[in-house]
């Protein structure tokens, strides 16, 4: 699946499909175990989903 197909089943399945606002995704992964103080944000590649998916800790669609 790709990341824009991830987006829009999650749009579907939250009733968000003929949503006139951008919507964004925002979620929270467990740490690493290295987990480094800086490194707080980095970006993701939407076309990993699937394999992100199991290390959601929380997911916000704003």
């Amino acid at each position: 699946m790709t990341g824009r197909n991830a987006f829009v089943y999650v749009k579907g399945k939250l009733g968000l499909l003929n949503a006139t606002t951008p919507l964004y995704l925002q979620a929270c992964f467990k740490p690493l175990d290295a987990y480094d103080e800086d490194e707080k944000y980095v970006e993701l590649d939407l076309e990993a989903w699937e394999e992100l998916v199991p290390y959601i800790l929380k997911l916000r669609v704003m």
